[in-house]
């Protein structure tokens, strides 16, 4: 029989793993064990940190964001259309509301309660959120996808799965090799934020056919695999039941995968219903390509581009040594007005 010490440890013990577990839940996948651990120490650290982080840029970041203050709550929510990039977003998402549906409503509550938090994945995110929003309208696809880097990774480039599942996207290596994502020991494609963008969205356009159009079964399939998907259909078909997603019986992360990004839709696209605000961020590029078509030296390169060379880092984490590759394309994102004293002092340089 325990003692009363071991009863009271092994209390202790299971409170503990209870309550992470409960913590994980907020946006762990089945391939995100440690992209989960990012959110817990880094986007769900104290609450007492009330501020969002810039101090890791040039302070460049804060030109993303139209006024240091939060968005006001508004009625009209697509009162920012032209100027914000929110309500560019907004107009253009195309999945059907499912926000009735429990699940969904359990991460509406989630994300409602945690405004800080949120704010601090879109600080983030705000870098690379126009590249992403003009990718998905050039290919005519649905503006909630850009929340599945909210999900996969917090928009953690250096986030990794226990299964090697990396950068904001969250590819296998398997998957990343078949979408072109290059890999070798000084570049890792999977966590450059416009190459695995355009994988991303490559893979979710071809899964979003493979199932009927379906984007809500693309989801899970882009989670929980293809292959887990479509036997869960053809069991349903054999015992006539429906196909939908809700009445799949699939993985339980991937049950509550897709629901949070249907919760994310609807808190970002209505934030005044849910009693919250989000940051503005300017319906502008941020981010353009710069390409030195040789191999040069972050180093010289900030020098030249007048940068911190860790912004340069932070900016473009497929890079994991001090240069660009040593063959093949030279690109990489810079600020734009950096951008465009980098091309031209390395035109004085080299004319």
């Amino acid at each position: 029989m325990k003692s009363k010490r071991q009863r009271v440890n092994f209390f202790a013990k299971s409170l503990v793993i209870a309550l992470t577990l409960f913590s994980i839940n907020f946006c762990a996948t089945a391939k995100e064990i440690k992209s989960a651990q990012y959110v817990l120490s880094e986007l769900f650290s104290s609450s007492k940190k009330t501020k969002n982080n810039h101090s890791h840029s040039d302070g460049s970041l804060s030109e993303i964001f139209t006024s240091s203050k939060k968005i006001k709550k508004t009625k009209n929510k697509h009162s920012d259309n032209s100027e914000h990039l929110w309500g560019r977003i907004r107009n253009n998402f195309g999945f059907t509301s499912q926000k009735d549906h429990h699940r969904v409503q359990q991460y509406i509550q989630k994300y409602s309660a945690q405004e800080r938090n949120l704010h601090r994945v879109i600080t983030k995110a705000a870098p690379y959120l126009y590249y992403i929003v003009e990718e998905l309208e050039t290919r005519g696809m649905p503006a909630e996808l850009a929340f599945v880097p909210i999900v996969e990774s917090a928009f953690e480039p250096q986030a990794t799965s226990h299964k090697g599942a990396a950068g904001i996207w969250q590819f296998i290596p398997g998957t990343a090799k078949q979408y072109g994502l290059k890999r070798d020991a000084s570049y890792d494609g999977r966590r450059d934020v416009a190459a695995s963008t355009k994988a991303a969205l490559d893979y979710l356009a071809y899964l979003h056919e493979e199932f009927d159009n379906n984007w809500m079964l693309a989801l899970a399939a882009y989670n929980s695999g293809e292959g887990t998907v479509k036997k869960a259909i053809q069991r349903n078909l054999r015992a006539g039941k429906s196909t939908s997603f809700w009445s799949l019986k699939l993985p339980k992360e991937t049950t509550l995968y897709v629901p949070q990004i249907l919760a994310l839709a609807e808190v970002i696209g209505s934030p005044e219903k849910h009693d919250i605000s989000l940051p503005r961020i300017a319906n502008k590029p941020y981010l353009a390509t710069v390409y030195p078509g040789k191999t040069i030296d972050f180093n010289k390169m900030a020098k030249l581009a007048e940068m911190n060379v860790k912004e340069i880092y932070r900016l473009n984490p497929g890079y994991k040594r001090h240069a660009t590759h040593l063959k093949g394309a030279h690109e990489l994102l810079l600020p734009v007005e950096n951008a465009k004293k980098f091309e031209n002092n390395f035109s004085k340089k080299h004319t």
